[in-house]
């Protein structure tokens, strides 16, 4: 897993966030190789109903896993979150995500101010 592979194709989406206070993309990886990625957007889901986000938005772990054609394989989630100045930020799934995610994939990562955290 190249972290500064994936911190490029994190902030290749940062245009698409322009306006969000928080700017978190996610990208799923099976084999060390991009698969999805997903940024948190405005727009509902029946997923994120079923799930209870606040306002039915679509948080960017789910927006990439609704992306995935084969949901069989093994994935690994790698979180950012950046700051005004695309300087890293907490981007730990929610409570919310997290609990769908630890069933899902086999690794979870997340940036945080002092670097990339393996959750375990």
């Amino acid at each position: 897993m190249n972290i500064d592979a994936l911190e490029n194709l994190a902030l290749k989406q940062l245009p698409l966030l322009k306006g969000r206070k928080f700017k978190h993309v996610s990208i799923i990886l099976h084999k060390s190789r991009p698969v999805a990625v997903g940024i948190n957007k405005r727009k509902t889901h029946p997923l994120a109903a079923s799930y209870k986000y606040r306002f039915d938005e679509v948080h960017s772990e789910l927006d990439a896993w609704i992306k995935v054609k084969d949901k069989c394989k093994k994935y690994t989630l790698v979180n950012f979150r950046f700051g005004y100045l695309n300087q890293w930020r907490m981007s730990r799934p929610c409570c919310l995500c997290m609990n769908w995610c630890k069933e899902i994939f086999n690794e979870i990562y997340y940036t945080t101010r002092h670097g990339m955290v393996r959750e375990v």
